[in-house]
C-alpha cells in the first residue's frame, strides 16, 4: 500500500504523466471558418455510410478476429498470439479498399478547405480503439506497481478542429484507478503532403494532429473518488515534437460504426463505436476548461512510462 501510495503522489504532484494514443494522432484546423459552412449539422444516420456487403461480412469477421482483453483493454500485437495478429492485420487490409468514404478533403495553401462533408461528419464523435501495433499502445502493456490498461478512447469534434485520446489504467488490487488524455488539434492535411514514412496524401485521406498537452488525472484512490480534482497536465515531446513534423493519419476505412486508421509511421488503429451499457469515455475538455501546463515536464510515450522534466 504505501508503493502504491507513493507511485500515485509522484505521479500526481511532481510530474504527473501523459498518454499519446490511438488513435497515433490528428492534427491542425478543422476549426477554420471555411469548414464550418460545407459541414452543417445533420442526424447521425448517413445513407451515403452504408457499406457494401461485402464490407460488412469483412468487418465482422476482422473482430471475431480480435481477441478480448482484460479491463477492456485493446488487443495489440504483444498480447495476442503472432498468427491472430497476421489474420487481424491482413484482414483490416482486405477491408480498407472498401471504405464508403475514401476521401476527406484536403486544405490549400490559403488555409481553404475543400472537404467532404458527409466523411468528415462520420469521422467526428466518440471511437473505442480495438486492436492496435502502435509503440505508444503496445508500451502501455508494461506498466510498472501493479497498474495495468484498460479501455482507450478517442474523441473528435470536427467542429471545433479537437481530438483527446483518452485511457484507463487501474491497479491490479483495485487500490488506484487512473485516467489520461492527450489533447489535440486536428485538422486536414495538404493534398502534396508526406508522412514520416514518405507517403504522399494522394487519397487525400489524412489528417493532421498537433498534440498540445497531456493530462493525467486520479479519480480514485485507496477506494475514495477523486472526481478526477487531483491532476496535472504536461507538455507532449514525442518523436514527431522532437523531429518538428507534425503527426499525420490515414483514415483507411470509415463508416458510421468503424474506423481503420494508419499512422504516419504506418502503425495501424482499428476502432469501433463503444458499445451501449459500459461506462464510455468522459467528456472532452473544452477550451476554457483545459487550463495550463507545466512546461518544465514533458512525456513521450513511445520511451517514458512516467514524465520526466525537461532539459534545458
Amino acid at each position: 500500500r504505501q508503493t502504491i501510495m507513493a507511485v500515485a503522489v509522484a505521479l500526481l504532484l511532481s510530474q504527473g504523466a501523459c498518454f499519446r494514443a490511438p488513435l497515433g494522432g490528428f492534427p491542425s484546423a478543422l476549426a477554420h471558418p471555411a469548414y464550418r459552412v460545407p459541414l452543417q449539422r445533420r442526424p447521425r444516420v448517413i445513407r451515403a455510410a452504408e457499406s457494401a456487403p461485402d464490407a460488412e461480412a469483412l468487418k465482422r469477421e476482422l473482430f471475431d478476429l480480435i481477441p478480448s482483453q482484460p479491463r477492456g483493454a485493446p488487443t495489440t500485437n504483444l498480447t495476442a498470439a503472432k498468427e491472430a495478429v497476421a489474420k487481424i492485420e491482413a484482414k483490416a487490409a482486405e477491408l480498407e479498399p472498401l471504405s464508403p468514404y475514401p476521401r476527406l478533403g484536403t486544405k490549400g495553401e490559403d488555409g481553404s478547405l475543400d472537404a467532404c462533408a458527409e466523411a468528415l461528419e462520420a469521422l467526428s464523435g466518440p471511437w473505442e480503439l480495438s486492436y492496435s501495433n502502435a509503440p505508444e499502445i503496445t508500451r502501455l502493456n508494461r506498466l510498472p506497481f501493479g497498474f495495468r490498461l484498460g479501455r482507450v478512447f478517442q474523441l473528435v469534434d470536427v467542429d471545433r478542429g479537437a481530438l483527446e485520446n483518452q485511457a484507463f489504467v487501474g491497479h491490479l488490487l483495485g487500490l488506484a484507478r487512473l485516467h489520461t488524455r492527450a489533447v489535440a488539434s486536428v485538422g486536414l492535411a495538404a493534398p502534396g503532403g508526406v508522412d514520416r514514412r514518405g507517403v504522399a496524401n494522394k487519397a487525400e485521406n489524412r489528417v493532421e494532429v498537433t498534440f498540445r498537452k497531456v493530462i493525467f488525472s486520479l479519480l480514485r484512490f485507496l477506494f475514495l473518488p477523486a472526481f478526477g480534482l487531483l491532476r496535472k497536465a504536461v507538455v507532449p515531446r514525442g518523436p514527431a515534437e522532437r523531429s518538428g513534423k507534425t503527426p499525420t493519419l490515414d483514415i483507411t476505412y470509415l463508416d458510421t460504426e468503424v474506423r481503420v486508421s494508419r499512422g504516419g509511421d504506418g502503425s495501424l488503429f482499428v476502432l469501433r463505436r463503444p458499445g451501449p451499457g459500459k461506462a464510455g469515455a468522459l467528456p472532452m475538455l473544452s477550451d476554457e476548461g483545459l487550463g495550463g501546463v507545466d512546461k518544465g515536464s514533458t512525456y513521450d510515450a513511445t520511451q517514458d512510462f512516467l514524465p520526466k522534466r525537461a532539459s534545458a
